[in-house]
């Protein structure tokens, strides 16, 4: 529907990430483990989306895939882009085992992000990392990068780990039928270059103010159509952030397809916000998260 701007996450120290092996087999089943459970139906179908595309790029027939993914650290499906983390892995881990097979195949990294997308179009962000714009024309969609984990160095953030949610493609098929969807496209139109310049500026707060519009956006047009992707934890968490904003706080919250609420803050309001958030977390977990720069595959 339109473009974004995205920012890729990992828990401090690298504790939240997705790992993700894939090796080719000249005959078998194509085969996908996620956390150790065979996958079929819709994330097998995703993957063989990104893997026949890549095979047709590079010219080469005759082989099935196993892949091994798992999420560290992070719920699978709960808000945190594990879909969009996963089939950016895969297509990594797949187009590195083709070039094996024939090593003069290359594509750019927005190529990559062109065939990541097949399965998520969020996966631009995490093939891309740090910060990521999501570029859409009539007729493609890819990933550019726009700027260093750096680029924001007073951004300071923390998730609150939430159980739940709600399936995207219905998320995606409410945005589609929302009576708001026009003034939802108007809205990312006029954000979007307000979000870059905040990026390329280095304004922590201006950043935060326009993410945390954009997710009270987002959620008026999606719960116009009965969609809410909240849980009963998100809500308190939400709200007490939405206090902070009202206060003039330099704090905000990034809800998209799940109830994990991504808490943003400059620096200097970070102990605040999360003192303020201690006695409303219920059995929510808090965790510590910084900007993820490019993803490693070997």
């Amino acid at each position: 529907m339109h473009g974004s701007v995205r920012f890729a996450v990992t828990g401090q120290a690298g504790t939240i990430y997705t790992s993700t092996e894939a090796a080719l087999h000249p005959d078998g089943s194509n085969i996908l483990y996620i956390n150790k459970n065979l996958e079929t139906g819709k994330p097998l179908a995703r993957v063989e989306q990104v893997y026949n595309r890549l095979c047709e790029l590079a010219a080469v027939e005759g082989y099935t895939f196993r892949i091994d993914s798992e999420n560290v650290g992070y719920p699978t499906g709960g808000g945190l882009a594990s879909s969009a983390a996963g089939s950016a892995a895969a297509c990594l881990a797949l187009y590195k085992r083709l070039q094996e097979i024939k090593p003069e195949f290359e594509l750019s990294e927005a190529d990559l992000t062109r065939v990541a997308r097949l399965a998520s179009s969020t996966a631009v962000g995490s093939v891309v990392g740090s910060y990521a714009e999501l570029k859409v024309t009539d007729d493609d969609a890819w990933g550019e990068r726009i700027a260093e984990p750096g680029a924001l160095p007073d951004l300071r953030i923390a998730v609150a780990l939430v159980k739940g949610g709600e399936e995207s493609d219905k998320i995606h098929a409410a945005m589609e039928r929302s009576r708001y969807r026009e003034a939802r496209l108007a809205f990312v139109r006029d954000k979007l270059p307000e979000v870059r310049m905040a990026v390329a500026d280095g304004d922590t707060a201006r950043f935060i103010r326009c993410v945390h519009e954009d997710t009270l956006s987002f959620h008026g047009a999606a719960l116009e159509k009965g969609i809410m992707t909240f849980e009963a934890e998100t809500l308190p968490i939400l709200r007490r952030v939405q206090d902070m904003v009202n206060a003039g706080r330099a704090v905000g919250c990034s809800i998209a397809g799940g109830p994990t609420p991504i808490i943003l803050a400059t620096s200097d309001e970070q102990e605040y916000v999360l003192s303020q958030l201690s006695d409303v977390m219920g059995e929510a977990q808090l965790v510590k998260c910084q900007i993820a720069d490019r993803p490693r595959y070997v």
